[in-house]
């Protein structure tokens, strides 16, 4: 089934004079017909010259905030992020936020946030090379991404502090595993090639949850520095838009029934359910459901927070169109150009 294929992909903006190591911003739109709005990415300064794509605010954001439950930080030399065996969070955990955070000084290396590299400092590796596992097992990169405060029985607990909102932003592939929560949103990138088995870029296993929460002042960053009501974005900058014959690469399995969603799922590629429990809403270049057990309920709390940060509203007076259906299925779409057309 494919939803949402009224897409269009523009550049929006070129301003010069870019980030250190640059001589371009490149920007583009990405338009979802109406469901969701525009979609920006820059292109900026990473590492080296040839840097890769991310997407503005939300890569922004992740880097001002804060980590306490990063295991494995790798450290950023000139020969890029990971490219040494050193770890530097292996005498106390956690990574600092990147935004004035006195600790930055001493140890600079630290000082990405909840932003998860690829290996190297090459356009490609950096934006799609991360490999990434939330968990509790020795092998794990991080624990739980925020906290909650909802029930003690769960993880990530904490009865003194409000939900958090967080951003994690993975430049690769990520899998959510045994009790561990993300509270607040992911972006990903996806490892940027086809196909399933290693190539799929998010799972779920054991017992878990990706809860979006409604934005805190917590996050230690400029406004509105969460996705609410977002709890996945999977896309990748870095790709051509979809259309209508080609979606992106990216592949989300969403396959375990003891993990739940909160909130909205958004992807330029493909999402499997097989089966799984969503509490929000979905909008993906292509959907597969292949078992009876999965569950995906619209929740207008979610629905009446949209469109997310970055997702625009559009400027005809027209506003965010609401379907009252299940699904919503776009057979083909037409060139927006002169004005905008209805999803057939």
């Amino acid at each position: 089934m494919n939803i949402s294929k009224n897409n269009r992909y523009e550049i929006a903006i070129t301003p010069t004079n870019g980030a250190a190591a640059t001589t371009d911003i490149n920007g583009a739109t990405f338009d979802a017909q109406r469901v969701q709005g525009v979609l920006m990415g820059v292109q900026f300064g990473a590492i080296t010259a040839t840097a890769p794509c991310v997407i503005y605010p939300y890569y922004q954001w992740a880097l001002y905030q804060p980590a306490p439950n990063r295991i494995w930080c790798p450290t950023v030399t000139n020969s890029g992020y990971g490219n040494s065996s050193t770890d530097v969070c292996a005498s106390t955990a956690g990574t600092f936020a990147w935004n004035g955070d006195a600790s930055c000084a001493t140890t600079p290396q630290r000082c990405h946030g909840m932003v998860f590299f690829g290996p190297g400092n090459s356009a490609t590796t950096l934006a799609t090379g991360a490999d990434v596992d939330f968990g509790t097992s020795g092998a794990s990169e991080a624990g739980c991404m925020g906290t909650q405060n909802d029930s003690s029985s769960r993880p990530c607990y904490n009865s003194s502090a409000p939900d958090s909102s967080v951003v994690v932003y993975v430049m690769g592939k990520l899998t959510v595993t045994n009790n561990v929560e993300i509270n607040g949103m992911v972006v990903l990138h996806g490892n940027g090639a086809a196909g399933g088995g290693s190539n799929k870029d998010f799972g779920l296993t054991g017992t878990n949850q990706v809860t979006t929460r409604p934005c805190n002042t917590l996050a230690g960053t400029p406004t509105p520095y969460c996705g609410y009501p977002l709890a996945i974005l999977a896309y990748n900058p870095n790709e051509a838009a979809p259309t209508t014959a080609v979606g992106q690469t990216i592949q989300l399995d969403l396959s375990n029934s003891t993990s739940q969603i909160h909130g909205l799922i958004y992807t330029g590629g493909t999402a499997d359910f097989n089966p799984l429990t969503v509490d929000g809403g979905l909008i993906a270049w292509d959907v597969n459901v292949t078992n009876t057990a999965t569950r995906i309920t619209y929740n207008p709390t979610f629905g009446n927070a949209a469109p997310p940060p970055a997702f625009t509203m559009p400027t005809d007076g027209a506003g965010v169109q609401i379907y009252p259906a299940t699904w919503v299925h776009c057979t083909y779409y037409a060139n927006e150009t002169s004005g905008p057309t209805p999803c057939s």
